[in-house]
């Protein structure tokens, strides 16, 4: 089996046993987000990523807010690009939607949507994010 984990948001040591356990059980896995939120550890080298972020906190000001929010639609796109390139060269089985608000940005990918698929919610998206509407809708 092939399983392909996509994240909106990847962080080292928040869920990264995911590959972990994968290769215990003798699952071949791969690995692609949107934002590497970097705290100074390699990637794994199954891993793609759109962009690098750091950890630290942002301008709160309005030109801040509206760069971040700019630059999160680039990335949205780009991601969406890349699970699909992605999921013509490792051919998975299944994918695993880590976060419903990574659900939510590849809802619209019909590459995504051909495959059988798996959404694990971890917190925020469930309890929170099912306020914002395309988290709802997708």
């Amino acid at each position: 089996m092939r399983v392909l984990h996509l994240w909106d948001n990847y962080a080292p040591g928040l869920f990264d046993q995911t590959m972990a356990i994968c290769h215990e059980e003798g699952v071949e896995a791969a690995l692609v987000a949107m934002h590497w939120i970097d705290r100074g550890v390699k990637p794994p080298k199954a891993m793609k990523f759109v962009r690098r972020i750091s950890e630290e906190t942002a301008g709160r000001g309005i030109l801040s807010r509206v760069s971040r929010k700019l630059a999160t639609l680039v990335a949205e796109r780009r991601f969406r690009a890349l699970v699909r390139r992605e999921i013509g060269r490792f051919r998975p089985d299944l994918l695993h939607v880590h976060y419903g608000t990574t659900g939510a940005i590849l809802a619209s990918s019909k590459a995504a949507m051909r495959l059988p698929f798996l959404v694990s919610f971890y917190g925020f998206d469930i309890s929170q994010g099912i306020r914002i509407p395309r988290i709802r809708r997708a």
